[in-house]
């Protein structure tokens, strides 16, 4: 066991989704596996090359959940994070909702992510 799994508070499955990670203005997109989750946050595994910065939202293209991510450690190619708010893609609330619900679509139909 790492000394980053001692620091969680609930239990984390193990998964092997496929995520983005997006941020700034533009929204760049750092593509990345989401390899442990728990209702509260997630351990990802970035793409090589990849760089997240400390706040950014998480796509997650296999189930369509949208979450606002927090990093709380960082080793390597992975990164841990919390979520400070979570919501399902399949029915957009909001324009900003929307706006991520599209852009899953676009990075679906391109990489064949279910």
């Amino acid at each position: 066991m790492s000394h980053n799994d001692e620091r969680r508070r609930l239990p984390r499955r193990r998964t092997l989704l496929s995520a983005a990670a997006v941020h700034g203005a533009d929204d760049t997109v750092v593509a990345c596996t989401v390899r442990d989750k728990s209702v509260t946050g997630a351990r990802l595994l970035l793409q090589t090359g990849g760089a997240v910065p400390d706040a950014f939202h998480l796509i997650e293209l296999t189930t369509g959940e949208l979450h606002k991510a927090q990093v709380v450690w960082r080793d390597s190619t992975f990164v841990g994070v919390t979520f400070s708010e979570s919501c399902s893609l399949a029915a957009p609330r909001t324009l900003e909702h929307k706006r991520f619900a599209e852009l899953r679509t676009r990075l679906t139909s391109r990489t064949g992510a279910r």
